[in-house]
């Protein structure tokens, strides 16, 4: 119940002791560690062996160890609204195997997952939220436009929200366009298009 690795030592061919650069990549272990390697992510690692630790016996020539979902969502860009402005948007990247918001009170973690929800209006309004009345206003009062005296609204007359997904391989992207009629907020645009390469 060990993590086992496998590495090359660059054999010139089996039972030779004669070495070479030929040999390099031959024998490999995958190690899933964190983005700045240190002996503590690999100690992890090492203990998370079932989890984190792949060798190359383990799987065919043509597979990662990691491999991509059908459908997951790649990016989030977020422009002209109270928290970015359209020379600077909010650009928010996703891993396709994990992703965890960790934050302080305040810094914006339940506001990623408000557009991501207001990206798709179409979504909630399946959901049975309209029970859940202090979550429904909780959402209402972030995903409007701007109203200074009541202190609500996050959207700005212009805002801008685009998700790209990526479905089997091909990248669509969701865009919605913001524009203010009579102090309520109203889709002038709603496009899927299919991202190029």
């Amino acid at each position: 119940n060990k993590a086992i690795l496998t590495f090359s030592d660059n054999p010139h061919q089996k039972g030779d002791s004669k070495h070479g650069l030929w040999g390099i990549g031959k024998r490999y272990t995958w190690i899933k560690l964190d983005v700045t390697p240190s002996l503590e992510s690999l100690r992890q690692a090492l203990l998370l062996h079932k989890f984190r630790v792949r060798n190359d016996f383990q799987i065919k020539e043509t597979q990662t160890p990691y491999e991509l979902p059908n459908e997951w969502i790649e990016k989030i860009v977020i422009k002209n609204t109270l928290i970015s402005d359209i020379e600077n948007p909010l650009e928010i990247q996703f891993s396709p195997q994990l992703n965890t918001i960790i934050g302080g009170r305040g810094s914006g973690k339940s506001s990623v997952l408000r557009f991501l929800r207001g990206a798709f209006p179409n979504l909630i309004a399946e959901l049975d939220i309209d029970s859940l009345k202090s979550i429904k206003d909780d959402f209402n009062n972030f995903f409007s436009i701007h109203n200074k005296s009541k202190e609500t609204g996050v959207l700005n007359n212009g805002s801008e929200l685009d998700v790209i997904i990526n479905r089997n391989s091909e990248k669509f992207k969701v865009s919605l366009h913001f524009h203010k009629v009579k102090n309520e907020m109203k889709f002038e645009t709603l496009t899927i298009s299919k991202e190029k390469k």
